[in-house]
């Protein structure tokens, strides 16, 4: 599904059409039981900046005293939970 131009073989952002790095920024969504949309997935290899977008819209939506901190996934880099909230 990632997006390349065919001249150069550069990755682009499925969104944007910007050229980025291979791996720059990948947003996926699992729909599962119970979901009107029920087994669908979706995959967008985006740039860096239509990642930080998706994170600060996200983020806006929570309504419960929580923020995108509760959802990082530990690794390597977030294991302090050294976040920040776009």
């Amino acid at each position: 599904m990632s997006s390349k131009t065919e001249a150069d073989n550069q990755p682009t952002c499925d969104l944007t059409g910007m050229d980025t790095q291979p791996g720059e920024c990948t947003i996926r969504i699992d729909f599962g039981y119970g979901s009107t949309r029920d087994g669908e997935e979706y995959k967008f290899n985006v740039c860096d900046n239509a990642g930080q977008m998706f994170l600060k819209y996200m983020n806006n939506m929570y309504s419960n005293g929580k923020n995108i901190r509760h959802n990082v996934i530990k690794n390597l880099f977030t294991m302090g939970g050294n976040v920040d909230i776009p």
